[in-house]
């Protein structure tokens, strides 16, 4: 979906101020379903949208657009994916 939206972490989320909106979150994905936010708080993502999996690599930094569902899940939209990768 086209236009600017909120970024957000994980304590953003967690406030609950922008739920039922669409938000981008930058972040490393961890595992299946989670995505580590740029605060280190993790949020849950629900992925039944989108029609690939999501590559967890924790060496990638991207930026996940979608609706915040509640205090710890975003329903993903749309995945931006090597906003960076990150040496270590």
């Amino acid at each position: 979906e086209d236009g600017a939206y909120p970024r957000i972490n994980g304590a953003l989320l967690q406030s609950q101020q922008f739920d039922g909106m669409i938000v981008s979150a930058v972040g490393r994905v961890v595992g299946p379903n989670t995505l580590q936010s740029s605060d280190g708080t993790n949020i849950t993502l629900d992925t039944d949208n989108i029609a690939e999996a999501l590559v967890v690599d924790p060496n990638m930094c991207v930026e996940i657009i979608g609706s915040a569902q509640d205090a710890t899940t975003l329903m993903v939209r749309l995945r931006l994916v090597n906003v960076l990768s990150l040496a270590l």
